[in-house]
């Protein structure tokens, strides 16, 4: 607990069992739960995290198998940890480490500092040092400028893996998508219905733990089309 707010942090995660203790250790004290959900995990992702719950009292693992067409369940698996929290607030990070937990209680009292009701940590523009390549930036920055033609407000992270907010406001978003668009989704649902309750908290990107098998440029084309139809969900 901090400022008298639970916090829960949820993590996706497929075949994640080499690095998830480790991601349990990386998280702040003052978390009070700590969610993994599974998703066609290949490895023994399952057994360990099974064992790390009799370890870790705050740590929870839930398997969650649904994936859409492409065979991808991010967005399903980070919803699925939305609704199993039972905290105040609630915050989505990868677990690759990736992103900066350490920075919580920052991010936090920027929520309560700014009244808040849901934030997105924002890797751009790039602080020296963050793990981001080029081809990346230029990307994301390409789907910024057309979420901005879309829907009149500029994002400076579109594709941002780590946010989070007021679990009951985030719940209350109703958010559909089962893949990799969840993020978008919850980005543009976030400032359309909150508006200047919505916020983003700048964040340095650190190495990969993992190695992504990603299609960037089949990915990238999706993320397009979905922001191009937004309107449509």
């Amino acid at each position: 607990m901090y400022k008298n707010k639970t916090i829960a942090v949820v993590m996706p995660g497929r075949t994640v069992s080499k690095i998830l203790e480790a991601q349990i250790l990386s998280i702040p004290e003052i978390v009070d739960q700590i969610i993994c959900v599974s998703n066609k995990s290949k490895d023994d992702t399952v057994l360990v995290g099974r064992e790390l719950e009799k370890k870790y009292p705050k740590f929870k693992l839930i398997v969650q198998d649904t994936v859409d067409k492409n065979g991808i369940g991010y967005g399903v698996a980070i919803k699925t940890g939305f609704l199993g929290s039972s905290c105040d607030l609630t915050f989505k990070c990868d677990a690759d480490g990736t992103y900066p937990v350490n920075q919580i209680e920052n991010i936090v009292d920027f929520i309560l500092k700014n009244n808040l009701k849901t934030i997105s940590c924002s890797r751009y523009p790039v602080i020296k040092g963050s793990d981001v390549k080029l081809f990346n930036q230029l990307g994301v920055y390409a789907l910024n400028i057309a979420s901005f033609f879309k829907n009149g407000h500029y994002i400076n992270d579109i594709l941002s893996g780590f946010y989070g907010g007021y679990t009951n406001e985030i719940v209350e978003l109703s958010l559909q998508e089962i893949g990799w668009n969840f993020s978008i989704e919850f980005k543009i649902k976030s400032l359309k219905k909150f508006k200047k309750c919505y916020g983003e908290f700048k964040i340095k990107q650190n190495p990969s733990l993992t190695v992504s098998h990603q299609n960037y440029f089949k990915t990238g084309w999706n993320h397009l089309k979905f922001i191009g139809g937004f309107d449509n969900l």
